[in-house]
């Protein structure tokens, strides 16, 4: 008896162990500083805990699916306080959509009807982790984070907004944080 219950052990660490592997979790993070940008955002403001920004995000999405015939494939969330130093409810984000190269055209008519923000190209502290689901965005950001936090210690940066950017084509999520 101890035995199946070892070897059902032994089989469950294993699952768990691919299960983990699959969403990056065993991935040494890298960030790297490079050019990134410029960026056009369509967003909705969302004040309060940063993990109840999804809604926001698909009310921005649908709208640009049913309004304006775009579909977007890239969300982001730009995340402004430090969720360890201020109160949830005082929590500041934007949560959308980028506005693709080939929907750029619409942007004088979508600024007229919607929040729409540009973030100029510039330096930016970049690390990308892979994308599955909605796991990967919590081992994302418990991975992710950590990771950006010493690099701004070890590199004497001061910590500022973060963007996340959801590349669900490309299979990755990309934090980026401008120096």
């Amino acid at each position: 008896m101890k035995k199946f219950i070892f070897l059902g052990f032994l089989l469950l660490l294993v699952i768990a162990g691919i299960f983990l592997n699959y969403h990056g979790v065993f991935k040494k993070p890298v960030i790297v500083e490079k050019e990134m940008g410029p960026f056009y955002l369509v967003y909705e403001e969302h004040r309060g805990a940063y993990k109840n920004i999804g809604p926001v995000m698909d009310k921005v999405y649908q709208t640009l699916v049913s309004e304006e015939q775009i579909q977007p494939t890239r969300s982001m969330g730009i995340y402004y306080d430090n969720p360890q130093t201020t109160a949830e409810a005082d929590l500041k984000s934007l949560g959308g959509y980028l506005i693709e190269d080939n929907n750029l055209e619409q942007l004088p008519f979508l600024q007229d009807k919607y929040q729409v923000k540009k973030i100029e190209s510039g330096q930016f502290m970049v690390l990308e982790f892979p994308y599955q689901d909605k796991f990967s965005i919590i081992a994302g950001t418990m991975i992710a984070y950590p990771a950006i936090n010493k690099y701004i210690v070890e590199h004497g940066y001061q910590p500022r907004e973060t963007m996340e950017i959801y590349d669900l084509p490309n299979g990755k999520i990309i934090y980026l944080m401008g120096l």
